[in-house]
């Protein structure tokens, strides 16, 4: 099994620990991220890169004041004719030549804290600049998010709530969601209190947590209440039980509506967008045609380079790709964000296929500004892609080999520059 990647055991149960733990974890970082200061500057340049403008990168420069998109410059002209500026208001200058500057990455499934990770391994250092937590809290932990995450957090930070009470634990993948784990009253209050934050509802439903009498009690619980409310909900897509196969695509999909979204669909075909025999199954089509979304949700089980390709040469293109980091993806396959977008690169994707899963369509989807436009006020990921020979491994540890990999560079968030990269930079 593949080992150079993992990190070692000490400082796994650091990234997995308290909110207090991962902030002194955090700080012994802080001497990697050179460059920018991470400070709010009223002017940026960024200076010769390739910006993603109206679906294709365009060579240009690019002037961002107090974090609106002030001018792009296709003549690559812009530090000569702004040097009465420079001089004057001395803006922070991003030489971006080879890099590539798109609309901010957005993870739409990872978890923040509790079994999942401490931001600052999710978030502008890594090249994110909106973090959906997918589930991690319920009714019963929801203000613990608030409290230790969301009030600090300098970049949108949204939550698709667990109608179970105590949301998703490492302890309670493995006990059942039997009637009475839920509340129903106490997910409808805390979404017409907080609209803002929480976006959607998610339901985990696994072999290992499935009720054996009523296996899609906690998927049609959280369904009544979507529908109720006019939220999407987010269906976590795993592994059936070997006894009665349950439950399954079919049953989630007998249950969705327009904005709801499937995620783990490209996991292997026993429970995934496939049928055993490599085709889309009729009802994923259906649902599509009908407004249901697909994501990624890479995580620790959930993505097999097969059936990702075998959705790909049928055409299934119309998805977000997400990370489903937390302390255990974090440790192997998944590993970062822009691992995962990276392995898409190395299935084919064009880099503005990329562009369009992880940064137009999520930031869609959440109403968050998508397009590198003239007076938009608009995060941005720049980002490179390295020629470098790189190992990619999915869920059953299958190896594909590729000869580039993506790697943030900086981050441009509510008008400052955050020097991104150096965990990526430093594991591969």
């Amino acid at each position: 099994m593949p080992q150079n990647n993992t990190v070692s055991r000490k400082r796994f149960l650091k990234i997995c620990g308290t909110a207090t733990a991962s902030t002194v974890l955090a700080s012994s970082w802080s001497g990697l991220f050179l460059g920018c200061d991470d400070a709010a500057s009223e002017y940026i340049i960024l200076k010769n890169g390739s910006a993603y403008i109206e679906g294709k990168y365009l060579p240009c420069d690019i002037l961002i004041r107090s974090g609106m998109v002030a001018e792009i410059d296709t003549t690559l002209t812009m530090i000569d004719r702004y040097s009465s500026l420079i001089s004057e208001k001395s803006p922070e200058i991003i030489d971006c030549t080879g890099l590539y500057i798109a609309p901010g990455w957005v993870d739409m499934h990872c978890h923040i804290g509790g079994m999942g990770l401490d931001p600052f391994y999710l978030g502008p250092k890594m090249g994110v600049t909106a973090l959906v937590d997918a589930g991690t809290y319920g009714p019963g932990t929801f203000s613990s998010f608030l409290k230790s995450y969301w009030k600090k957090s300098e970049i949108p930070m949204f939550c698709f709530l667990n109608v179970r009470k105590d949301g998703i634990k490492l302890t309670n993948m493995f006990t059942f969601n039997n009637p009475g784990v839920e509340d129903v009253e106490g997910a409808a209050g805390l979404t017409a209190k907080y609209p803002d934050i929480i976006r959607g509802l998610k339901v985990r439903i696994d072999r290992s947590n499935t009720s054996r009498t009523y296996p899609t009690f906690l998927s049609e619980t959280t369904a009544r209440l979507g529908a109720e409310l006019g939220l999407p909900v987010m269906y976590h897509l795993g592994e059936s039980q070997a006894t009665s196969g349950r439950p399954n695509i079919s049953d989630f999909l007998a249950n969705t509506k327009e904005g709801d979204i499937i995620t783990h669909f490209l996991r292997n075909t026993t429970n995934s967008a496939l049928n055993p025999s490599w085709e889309i199954r009729p009802e994923v089509a259906a649902a599509k045609s009908e407004g249901v979304r697909f994501d990624v949700g890479h995580g620790k089980e959930s993505f097999m380079f097969d059936t990702a390709a075998a959705a790909l040469d049928r055409g299934f293109t119309d998805f977000t790709i997400s990370s489903d980091l937390h302390c255990l993806s974090y440790s192997d396959k998944a590993l970062t964000f822009c691992n995962v977008i990276s392995k898409f690169l190395a299935l084919g994707l064009s880099i503005e296929d990329i562009t369009e899963k992880a940064s137009v369509a999520p930031r869609t989807m959440l109403g968050l500004e998508p397009a590198i436009a003239l007076n938009k006020k608009i995060d941005l990921t720049v980002f490179s892609v390295r020629e470098e020979p790189s190992s990619y491994y999915d869920a059953g540890w299958n190896k594909m080999a590729f000869d580039k990999r993506i790697y943030p560079e900086y981050t441009i968030v509510n008008g400052a520059c955050v020097r991104a990269g150096a965990q990526d930079r430093l594991r591969f």
